[in-house]
């Protein structure tokens, strides 16, 4: 695809702050230092962008890239283990269109499977680091083997200026002898300086609606106050999308009470608060149009804190390795999966605190209790959407049943 090695890589993230470096570079040719032929850009798909993202990188980001002939490769992680690598979705340079997801896997396929929210604990972002980081190493590292482009090639990143921490983290990842370069970060240009003068250069009157953020549709960043506002306006403007976060919450609050996709709210909360009518009725239409339901038996334990090997001593106030077992025991209709749970234990007839909110079915067996001394255990069955992988770590039974040995206390 080009004449000789590419030396410069441009990460492309589809939103605010790489299309101004796309734009600093196409407007102002001062700002480059490389010729577009030494240079390819890639995106790796996560398959659950916004709708305003892709119709901002078909009319405006890809344009620019035909002008000026640049390689762009779009690429997806090609399923669950790293065995089963990526695949191309479009490598051109003459891109005509977005390809927003793969045809093997999606992030929220994963969610599904793990019965989970992204983990967002310390601001890291595991779910970008599986569904792009490690897709775009493996991508990056076969070009070098290839030929295709040098091995100390510059990385070209969209961290803005108030993002310097995202920068400081991702100078210790990768396995290329790649150099980082920040170019948002050496102008000075924070996120509102990117859309401020995007603005002044007529990309919303184009677009007509300001050049949004990339994140996936529950991306649970977005529910911190700081972001709120523009949540609330992207799932008012795109019902469904919000109706897609709501539907992935849902089915990790059930297999996980305390799972909620934000960190001091619920999105199903958040929805409300901001009367999101149009994703509530969407996501409730989706829940009535579920044929099948799948019965979990979810066993969750934590033990006590280890504080010494020699001799063995625990800390019972403290909190040590956590221990889970999930598994579908039945799947049916609703009301199949509804007789099969009363089978198992008493449902209450509404459900407390956001079971209840959420209309969540559950027959608690065992609940951690009040005071937290460890270990601890909590035992229950629960109607779902079917999809969660049976899982649950090695030596599970033997540590479940030294945790809910009589000699503790029972829940």
């Amino acid at each position: 695809m080009t004449r000789r090695p590419a030396t410069v890589a441009l990460g492309i993230g589809l939103g605010l702050d790489c299309a101004k470096i796309v734009h600093e570079y196409v407007t102002d040719p001062a700002r480059r230092d490389f010729d577009w032929s030494d240079c390819l850009a890639v995106t790796a798909m996560t398959g659950n962008e916004y709708d305003s993202t892709e119709q901002a990188m078909n009319k405006i980001m890809l344009p620019w890239f035909r002008e000026v002939g640049l390689r762009y490769v779009q690429i997806a992680r090609a399923g669950q283990l790293k065995s089963s690598g990526y695949e191309i979705l479009d490598d051109s340079t003459a891109p005509q269109r977005m390809i927003m997801r793969g045809n093997h896997w999606t992030l929220a396929d994963e969610l599904l499977r793990a019965g989970t929210v992204p983990q967002v604990a310390h601001k890291e972002r595991k779910c970008s680091a599986r569904a792009k980081g490690d897709v775009l190493d493996w991508f990056l590292a076969d070009e070098i083997k290839a030929g295709r482009l040098a091995p100390d090639f510059r990385h070209i990143i969209g961290f803005s200026a108030d993002e310097q921490y995202r920068m400081l983290r991702d100078q210790h990842y990768g396995t290329n002898s790649r150099r980082p370069d920040y170019p948002l970060i050496t102008w000075d240009y924070d996120r509102s300086d990117c859309a401020a003068l995007l603005d002044e250069d007529g990309i919303t009157e184009r677009l007509g609606f300001p050049y949004p953020r990339s994140c996936c549709r529950f991306c649970p960043f977005q529910l911190s106050k700081g972001s709120r506002a523009e949540l609330v306006a992207r799932w008012r403007a795109e019902p469904e999308a919000g109706a897609e976060a709501l539907a992935i919450e849902r089915h990790s609050v059930a297999l996980n009470q305390r799972m909620v996709l934000g960190s001091s709210t619920s999105a199903y909360d958040l929805a409300r608060e901001y009367d999101l009518t149009d994703a509530l009725d969407l996501a409730a239409a989706a829940i009535e149009d579920t044929p099948r339901w799948t019965v979990y038996e979810v066993r969750r334990a934590f033990a006590a804190k280890q504080i010494s090997r020699r001799p063995k001593r625990v800390d019972s106030t403290r909190k040590g390795t956590p221990w889970r077992s999930v598994r579908a025991v039945a799947t049916g209709t609703l009301d199949d999966a509804r007789t099969a749970l009363r089978e198992f234990g008493p449902v209450p007839a509404k459900g407390e605190g956001i079971d209840g909110r959420l209309g969540i079915e559950r027959a608690w067996i065992r609940k951690f209790p009040a005071e937290k001394r460890y270990p601890m255990t909590e035992h229950f069955y629960v109607i779902s959407k079917p999809g969660a992988i049976n899982k649950q770590r090695k030596n599970f039974e033997v540590k479940w049943g030294e945790f809910t040995d009589p000699t503790l206390t029972a829940a």
